[in-house]
């Protein structure tokens, strides 16, 4: 569904704004305090042609989508989803998505999606397959591997499930009695031994409803970046980049970046660690009409 481009743009967008991989450690609690290491998600009911259209909204952009099944069959479903983006003082652009996903004891899973969207092309394989709906673990770990035409990135990553209850909701479509249930990823450094974790994630509020699917979705990203307005920290980079970041080449670059990142946690320093404020992104996005199925 739609948020699962916006949960993709997301981690686009953390890889441009924050070109160095910044790392904690993030502990992990829990997935369960009643001991239940699963719950049932509502799937959407997939039928040849069936389309879903859904408006997306958020930071200085708004969107709408259609997502239509393109092919089905006992194992495997296909769906493409097209979307117009406006971007505020910046005009529009098209994006194409097709989606595979996988059929298995009435549980479906996301294989594969593959995205053009303007000049940025990208393929992305997971494995396992993502969740989707179903009966969904508490907790586990997926491996997303990202090929586009610059560069190929796999990144290991924890999914947290937690079901919030039942909920009234009102979006375009309608009203409707959905499950609502919140689903946390965090994100996992991209190529590094030991996966550490990074200074990401998003935690999404999801209403679902049987045969429908997903109605509505409220993403927020949260992110750790430098607080360069800390004297300490502009005194601490301004030394690295005065020092270290002089004639910069094609071979040297990745030991630059580790030597940034051991800056970051205050390992090539006697002085305290760099210092990070939160920065939050929130994508709403609703379903507009009821799924029909377009011949």
């Amino acid at each position: 569904m739609i948020f699962q481009i916006c949960k993709e743009k997301n981690i686009i967008a953390i890889m441009l704004c924050v070109p160095f991989s910044l790392f904690s450690d993030i502990h992990i609690s829990e997935a369960s305090e009643n001991n239940e290491s699963s719950i049932d998600v509502p799937c959407p009911k997939y039928e040849k042609g069936k389309v879903w259209r859904y408006k997306t909204h958020g930071n200085g952009f708004s969107s709408e989508s259609a997502e239509y099944v393109k092919s089905i069959d006992n194992e495997h479903i296909t769906t493409v989803t097209t979307m117009r983006t406006t971007i505020d003082n910046i005009g529009s652009q098209k994006s194409i998505m097709e989606s595979t996903y996988k059929k298995e004891n009435e549980a479906i899973y996301r294989i594969a999606l593959s995205m053009k969207n303007g000049g940025l092309d990208f393929t992305t394989t997971y494995s396992p397959p993502e969740y989707i709906c179903g009966n969904i673990p508490l907790q586990y770990e997926t491996v997303s591997h990202q090929k586009t035409s610059m560069q190929q990135t796999k990144t290991k990553n924890i999914i947290l499930w937690k079901h919030l209850g039942e909920e009234q909701v009102e979006v375009p479509a309608g009203s409707f009695i959905a499950e609502v249930n919140e689903m946390i990823t965090i994100f996992g450094s991209n190529n590094m031994p030991g996966v550490e974790l990074s200074r990401a994630k998003t935690i999404t509020i999801i209403y679902h409803v049987k045969n429908i699917g997903i109605v509505k979705s409220v993403n927020t990203t949260i992110t750790q970046i430098p607080d360069f307005s800390s004297q300490q920290n502009d005194d601490e980079t301004q030394r690295f980049f005065s020092e270290n970041m002089n004639n910069l080449t094609a071979d040297n670059i990745e030991e630059k970046i580790k030597q940034f990142e051991h800056l970051s946690k205050g390992a090539t320093s006697s002085k305290p660690k760099m210092k990070f404020k939160e920065q939050r992104n929130v994508i709403t996005t609703e379903l507009t009409l009821v799924p029909t199925i377009i011949e």
